[in-house]
């Protein structure tokens, strides 16, 4: 019963994938809308291991005491650059699931993670997200309409195939499109989770992984799907609250292009200093400036993930503040809302 990654050389079609897709929201439906029943008692928690830390926001949300989650990127860390610790890898070999998120790391380690722990099982959770290009410097991130629920669990990434890894007694070919070289997110947008639009997939896909992996917990999950679900439309309200007053295709700056779909989504543009995983050069540097300057940017907003030299250089020549949002906050909601409330106060909306 080993669960192996095998990498397919072509591409599983759109229609098997949309029909895998489908069987597992039509077994989630089904189960949601079976009677409720009592959840049985577990002799111990099951180890679900994420990439991320609002992935354990997530997870705990919908398993509460049914799950134990591991963490792989601690608090500062950097998904691109990161690399499990020994003491991790340890705690790795007795999780039974592994929930990916497309983090970059995760292309050059799920193989690794199954190569210590043949029995885990890996889920992708971002399956069923269509996923946005990633953009160079300089250009906006985002289409300057209010999309809305539009692009709700909806579409398929023609890179990142739809997989689950499960304890069976035969091999699957499945394919991970996760992942990219060094800093270099490569062709899609990582960052699906910094959105109530994408994460109401990945709640789905979280919640059918556990029910999956723990059958008799199938009442609790649904309970504590129905919990987030409910966080992520609050979520969304308080979002666009705070951003009522700002125009429509307000432009904001970051250093590290981490909310595409968050812009997408609220009808901004996101301007990226990074480029393709590393700093501007002097060329680079002036164009943003001037760019800055006729966007009439007041913050700019940098990671904690992040050095803040470059961003603080440009903030002096255009008289603008530096301020620090964190994509990977484990607080998910509340920090989407500061978030919001950020580039508004910075739109001079509030």
């Amino acid at each position: 019963m080993h669960n192996e990654i095998i990498r397919s050389p072509g591409r599983t079609s759109a229609v098997t994938r949309a029909a895998a897709r489908l069987a597992r929201l039509v077994a989630l439906a089904a189960a949601l809308l079976l009677p409720a029943l009592p959840a049985f008692a577990q002799s111990a928690p099951l180890s679900v291991a994420v990439s991320i830390l609002p992935q354990k926001f997530f997870t705990e949300t919908i398993g509460g005491e049914r799950v134990q989650v591991l963490v792989m990127v601690p608090p500062g860390a950097e998904p691109h650059t990161y690399e499990p610790k020994p003491g991790q890898m340890k705690e790795l070999a007795g999780a039974s699931l592994y929930l990916a998120i497309g983090a970059p790391f995760e292309k050059a380690w799920l193989p690794r993670f199954s190569g210590v722990n043949p029995n885990l099982a890996i889920v992708d959770v971002d399956e069923g997200i269509e996923k946005l290009p990633m953009t160079e410097c300089g250009h906006d991130h985002g289409h300057g309409h209010d999309h809305g629920h539009k692009h709700d669990a909806h579409g398929h990434d023609h890179k990142h195939e739809a997989h689950a890894h499960k304890h069976d007694d035969h091999a699957h070919g499945h394919h991970h499109g996760h992942g990219h070289d060094a800093h270099d997110h490569g062709e899609f947008d990582p960052h699906v989770w910094t959105t109530p639009s994408t994460v109401r997939t990945i709640a789905l896909n979280t919640a059918l992984a556990l029910t999956e992996a723990d059958p008799e917990g199938t009442e609790a999950y649904r309970a504590g799907l129905e919990r987030l679900l409910a966080i992520i439309d609050a979520t969304d309200r308080d979002v666009r609250a705070a951003l009522k007053d700002v125009p429509k295709g307000t432009a904001f700056m970051v250093f590290h292009p981490a909310w595409g779909y968050f812009a997408r989504d609220y009808g901004l543009r996101e301007i990226s200093i990074e480029q393709s995983g590393r700093e501007p050069g002097p060329r680079e540097m002036a164009a943003l400036t001037e760019l800055a300057r006729t966007e009439g940017i007041r913050t700019i907003f940098i990671e904690p993930q992040f050095a803040r030299k470059t961003a603080e250089t440009i903030a002096r020549q255009i008289d603008a503040s530096v301020a620090t949002i964190d994509p990977l906050a484990e607080d998910w909601s509340g920090n989407l809302r500061a978030v919001a409330t950020a580039i508004a106060e910075s739109s001079g909306a509030r």
